[in-house]
Order: structure tokens, then sequence, then C-alpha cells
């Protein structure tokens, strides 16, 4: 410790295993923090690392040694905190010649996270932080090796980072279906009204915007859709529905049964939908990250399919299986 600086309290909270389940809003409108040990970043990574791959990151983890990346040994040298948020996670460098005696060495958007895991090597409790983001076809990542004291301290880690993974996801996702539905509501409006102006195509929901993003607002926000009507696809009844209920319901379905990393990717998806990526290929996408035992879950997306897309969409459901509604599916 640096002499003349007392160290601070860690912001802290009394989370209990297995799940340690915080209210979103200490990870929307504030943080929680860890003391860790910072060993370093091991560059230039494959991004195609299963994290899951134990042999693999300590193969990577002994090569950065060797490099000078990474200290042969963790002393309390390498004292530091680590701020997990919804936006982000920061890692600040403790008893370092500043007044406040800390100084920031990472800051990476939640959404740059990944993959997050937790490897045992002799008396070491790893956390590993894969940052890249696939999405933006990166051919490689960084790994961000920590040191904790304890296998429950890792493992709460990995908790609160994966809630946050569900609080930013799951809400992108609302959002994209919100969106989904009024547009669907602004066209059947139009032609119902045989009205001759043209709608300009709205931008999409700003996905994983990182500090920009507003995590407060509940899935029964007067921004979402109620009453919407909108044509029929083959499974559907033409009748009035709750557009915010239809959202709650399926995102209440995607957070049970998707963990916090395929909700990412789910977004992610989404997003490419959105920009550049062909309806087409969407479904078979989405139908590969559910897999054969939740493709119930793909018909469940009806309301939120546009209507040009419909007959693809009913095709695409025939031909992996679902029929009718997702209660029907083979």
């Amino acid at each position: 410790m640096q002499s003349g600086i007392e160290r601070r309290h860690v912001r802290t909270f009394n989370l209990k295993p297995p799940d340690y389940k915080i209210k979103p809003s200490a990870l929307t409108d504030g943080c929680i923090e860890t003391e860790v040990r910072f060993a370093g970043l091991v560059p230039n990574i494959p991004m195609h690392l299963d994290p899951t791959n134990r042999t693999d990151i300590l193969r990577y983890i002994d090569k950065a040694k060797k490099q000078t990346f990474l200290p042969y040994q963790v002393t309390q040298e390498h004292d530091s905190i680590l701020s997990v948020s919804a936006y982000s996670i920061v890692i600040i460098k403790r008893d370092v010649s500043e007044p406040s005696g800390e100084k920031l060495i990472l800051l990476v958007a939640i959404h740059e996270v990944a993959a997050v895991c937790y490897i045992r090597e002799e008396n070491a409790n790893l956390l590993i932080l894969k940052i890249g983001d696939p999405e933006n076809n990166k051919e490689t990542c960084t790994l961000a090796i920590l040191c904790l004291d304890t296998k429950a301290a890792v493992e709460e880690l990995c908790a609160l980072i994966r809630q946050c993974f569900e609080l930013v996801y799951t809400e992108a996702t609302r959002r994209f279906f919100d969106e989904k539905l009024k547009q669907e509501s602004r066209d059947d409006a139009s032609i119902a009204h045989s009205e001759d102006s043209v709608t300009s195509k709205r931008d999409g929901p700003s996905f994983i915007t990182g500090s920009q993003q507003d995590l407060s607002t509940s899935r029964d926000s007067p921004s979402s859709v109620n009453g919407v009507r909108r044509r029929p696809s083959n499974a559907q009844s033409e009748s009035e529905f709750n557009g915010t209920e239809v959202i709650h319901n399926y995102m209440k379905q995607l957070h049970t049964k998707l963990t916090g990393l395929e909700l990412r990717q789910f977004a992610i998806l989404l997003r490419r939908w959105h920009t550049d990526l062909p309806f087409t290929e969407f479904s078979q996408k989405v139908f590969e990250l559910y897999g054969a035992e939740r493709k119930g879950l793909l018909a469940e997306m009806r309301p939120f399919i546009p209507e040009k897309d419909s007959p693809a969409f009913e095709s695409f459901l025939e031909r992996i299986g679902v029929h009718g509604n997702s209660d029907s599916s083979e």
C-alpha cells in the first residue's frame, strides 16, 4: 500500500449463492465492486476460442507469460478493483501515485464482453474475460486475466455479469419487438385509410449502446404498443391483441429459457437482421441458437415478423417441424 494513502471500502452487497441475485436497479443506477488482482491482458487471441476449453485457455496464458504480457506471479502490486454495472466493466488499479491512490486501467462496454469463465489453476482462482465484439466480424479478441481469493468470489462475479447480459439484451430485444409491432401498426393504419403519404422508415432501436442505453424503462413502458392490430399469419386469428402483453410474454420466455450469453447472441442477430442479414438467414441462425428442443420459441415470434416476410417464415417453420402454434411442435 502506498504510504499516506488509505484504501477506500469497495461497494459490495451481501449476495446469496448460488444465483447471487440482485435488484436490477443496483446494476442500472449504480455498480458493484469486487477486490481482484489484475494480471493483465492477452491480445491477439482467435475470436473462435471456446472460453470453456480449459486446456486452450491455459496454453494461451502460459504463452503470454513467456511473452511478458502476464507476470509469472500475481502479487499485492496487482491489487485492483473490478466494477460491474449494466453498462460496463471497469478495472481500477490500487496504490498508485495519484491523489486518490487509484488509476483506471481498463474500461469495457458490456456489449464488448463476449464471454466470461472460471478456471482453477493450482492455487489460483482465475476469472477470464473474453473481450471482443463478433458482430463486427473481428478475427481476434483479447483475454483479461484476473485472480480472486476464492471460487465463490469468481462465481459471484460471473453471476453478476450474467445478470448484466440479461438486463442489456432483454431490454434491447424488447425494444426491437416493440418497434416491430409499432411499424406493423403504422403500416396497417396506412393501408386501412388508403393514405397517399409515405411514412419514412424509422431508425431501428440502438442495441447495445453502452452508457446511452436507458435500462430503467419497465416492460410496461408507455412506449409499448397497446391494442395493436395487424394482419394475421396462417396460425393467427384476426383480432385485437395487447402489444405490451405479447412482448412481455415472449421476453419472459426468453429470460427463462436462454442464458445471458444466448440473449446476447439473439440481440446481435436481431440487429444484423435490421441492418444487413437476409431474413431467411436470420431465421436459420435463430433456429441454430435455440436448438431443436426450443424451436417452439420461433413460432412465438410470429407477431413480430413483418407481413412481407410472413410466407417465408411460415415455410421455414414448416420445414423445421413447427406446425401451427408452438404447443403443437413436433
